[in-house]
């Protein structure tokens, strides 16, 4: 598959894990989301290197539906609270009377919920010369990821790519045609410079044995 981006991340294809919890005193089977932060470690490393003072925004967003970029957004938020670096997850929403009220165990994690709207306001001062303001997010935290969904689902979270400073394209391994990836690769780097690269998900664990072995050697450029 022809790629222009650089492949940031492979995470293996994992199994889904389940976990027991009690509705009304009857237990019931619910699905643990997974952590991918293992994997994402050499992105972290790339956010910490980026020049500049102040905190950085990364922009995570799938080419398609259903190829698990909120979860790899959630698990970088991880990451970095893990790392000792102060973060938020701002999750994209199109219709928020539409969305149920966030778990207290995940708003605890400080992840909240806002339109496309009220994120570009919130990041709009930060793209301004000089010295950053007073009220300015980046003031407040060392890093801030943007759960911008899909771009299939909305195609204006590409207006966000001119506030990053990192963006991430989360695809599903096999799922997204290479036309597609080169099409969202084209309309993001109307915004600049911004450095961009791949996360591939859902990756078959033969792959990444062979990709590792292949890096150890020495054999990746």
């Amino acid at each position: 598959m022809p790629l222009k981006l650089p492949v940031w991340a492979r995470i293996p294809d994992l199994p889904a894990r389940e976990f027991t919890r009690s509705v009304w005193q009857k237990p019931i089977a619910a699905a643990a989301e997974l952590d991918l932060s293992a994997y994402l470690r050499s992105l972290i490393g790339k956010i910490d290197e980026l020049p500049g003072s102040g905190g950085k925004v990364a922009l995570v967003m799938s080419i398609e539906n259903g190829a698990g970029g909120s979860t790899v957004a959630r698990s970088l938020n991880r990451s970095a609270l893990n790392k000792g670096m102060l973060s938020v997850l701002i999750e994209l929403q199109s219709d928020l009377p539409a969305v149920k009220p966030a778990a207290a165990d995940r708003q605890e994690q400080g992840i909240t919920k806002t339109d496309l709207r009220s994120v570009n306001v919130l990041l709009s001062a930060s793209t301004q010369t000089g010295a950053l303001p007073a009220d300015d997010i980046r003031k407040e935290f060392d890093l801030i990821v943007v759960d911008a969904s899909s771009l299939a689902a909305q195609p204006d979270v590409r207006t966000l790519a001119a506030h990053a400073d990192l963006i991430v394209v989360v695809v599903r391994d096999g799922a997204a045609a290479p036309a597609a990836i080169q099409r969202a690769t084209a309309g993001l780097s109307k915004s600049g410079a911004v450095p961009t690269g791949l996360v591939v998900n859902r990756v078959s664990i033969s792959s990444v044995i062979v990709q590792s072995q292949r890096e150890t050697l020495g054999l990746v450029s």
